[in-house]
């Protein structure tokens, strides 16, 4: 894991083998942070992965920050987010026209 200042949040780029030493570095290495940016395209669509990913933070101690297209949120997955120190989403929003 390389994480990169963004605005006084640091960056985790989730992947399917993210672990809690990953995200216990971060937090070691940079004692000042208490927020993660998790960057992940798929973070919401895989419940397993959205659900073990949550949970290391909320272990770590942590707060995050993830973005999730509108069709892979629940209120169960919103509830969840929230109880493992989420604290906002960005929400992509397509259109179906090209112009």
């Amino acid at each position: 894991v390389t994480p990169k200042l963004i605005q006084s949040t640091f960056s985790l780029v989730s992947t399917g083998d993210t672990n809690k030493e990953d995200v216990e570095e971060i937090k070691e290495n940079f004692s000042g942070e208490k927020s993660v940016y998790v960057i992940d395209d798929c973070f919401f669509s895989s419940s397993k992965h959205f659900n073990e990913v949550s949970q290391i933070i909320k272990e770590v101690g942590l707060q995050f920050t993830a973005g999730s297209r509108i069709k892979a949120l629940s209120q169960q997955k919103i509830e969840k987010f929230i109880n493992c120190g989420g604290q906002r989403i960005y929400i992509g929003v397509e259109s179906g026209s090209q112009s």
